[in-house]
């Protein structure tokens, strides 16, 4: 861990400073220590296919299909 923190930062006192101020947290605590609010997104659509072929090919046509529009 020591090896990961020199490559973060340049000098050990910065290392060490960094490493002493880390905490975990819960969900709900980091968010209020952050002033964020959780929210949660949603995507809920039916869409029905007519298709006649293997699961499969109708799954790599879905996936071409959202790559283009969405990556």
């Amino acid at each position: 861990m020591r090896h990961l923190l020199n490559l973060l930062c340049n000098t050990d006192l910065v290392s060490v400073t960094w490493l002493q101020k880390l905490q975990i947290l819960e969900t709900n605590k980091a968010l209020q220590e952050l002033g964020l609010v959780e929210h949660e997104l949603r995507f809920t659509s039916t869409v029905v296919v007519n298709f006649t072929g293997a699961l499969t090919s109708l799954a790599d046509s879905v996936y071409e299909l959202l790559k283009r529009f969405v990556l």
